[in-house]
């Protein structure tokens, strides 16, 4: 064998799949064994939220700017973990929209035609026409399918604004002069330009509507550097709870069962607190304060 070349391993047997698995019984209840990543996501959603909250009773308030963003000037990696949390916390949030919207496509086609209802029929024949689009288009086509109103997702003005500021942070330009806002082309679909600092004059900008939001800011961040002074646990417990409430209302407008029933059922069962729970939202602070 030639210096460098790969040495085979002993990886044990092999993986099954998830999908290989039956139902389980548990206490006379069905549950379904495949995995459904869209509660996995919002359940390390919630997880996250609940640990911004702890970081923030631990830590000091109101550190320099500098500080957060170089923290061996200040020796404590509190802030970066305490940062990953709330990212994290809004990513996987809409991760978990992401998900339901394709269970219930995916959900709809697995089914033979004959056991399709007549919802399950609408969607399933979307699903070529969906797959792959952003959420905007998923949403729509989903609530054509029960002739419903709202038709658009911006009835939604909550799970709007998670996927603009969840673009916000994946296409942050910083709104240095000269640089043009990159058009948003993420998976959330909302083609409009990235809001800058500079904008927050402006009542419909992403600033002005989180701040409408009232969700606390960020008590670590003392600069009140736009978004930054929002990226705390107010924000990923609203992000939180805007992919759970969404989601919930547009199965039950779909005649569904909400994917996250399920694991809530679950532990109420078990005498365990739903993995979905958050701390208490902490009072708004206005940022003028």
């Amino acid at each position: 064998m030639g210096r460098g070349a790969p040495v085979a391993q002993d990886r044990g047997p092999q993986l099954r799949h998830a999908l290989d698995f039956d139902d389980v019984t548990i206490d006379g209840r069905a549950w379904a064994a495949r995995p459904r990543f869209a509660e996995t996501h919002l359940e390390s959603a919630a997880f996250e939220a609940r640990r911004a909250y702890a970081l923030e009773q631990k830590l000091p308030p109101g550190p320099k700017y500098e500080e957060q963003y170089y923290p061996d000037l200040r020796g404590d990696d509190g802030y970066i973990e305490h940062r990953a949390c709330v990212t994290g916390a809004l990513f996987c949030a809409v991760a978990a929209i992401e998900g339901a919207l394709s269970a219930l496509y995916v959900d709809a086609v697995a089914k033979s035609p004959s056991s399709r209802t007549p919802v399950e029929r609408d969607l399933a024949a979307e699903w070529d026409g969906v797959c792959g689009k952003p959420i905007p288009v998923k949403v729509t086509a989903a609530l054509r399918a029960v002739n419903a109103r709202p038709k658009h997702l911006a009835s939604w003005p909550n799970t709007e604004n998670l996927l603009r500021l969840r673009n916000l942070l994946t296409h942050f330009t910083g709104g240095s002069a000269g640089v043009r806002a990159e058009p948003d082309t993420s998976p959330a679909g909302l083609v409009q330009p990235i809001p800058a600092p500079a904008e927050s004059a402006n009542p419909t900008s992403l600033e002005s509507i989180l701040h409408g939001t009232g969700f606390a800011l960020n008590p670590l961040e003392a600069a009140r550097v736009f978004p930054f002074a929002y990226l705390g646990y107010g924000c990923a417990a609203w992000a939180v709870k805007s992919s759970q409430g969404f989601i919930d209302e547009l199965y039950s407008r779909l005649g569904e069962r909400s994917p996250f029933a399920d694991t809530e059922e679950y532990a109420q069962r078990r005498n365990l607190p739903s993995p979905f729970t958050l701390r208490p939202l902490p009072l708004a602070v206005d940022p003028a304060s």
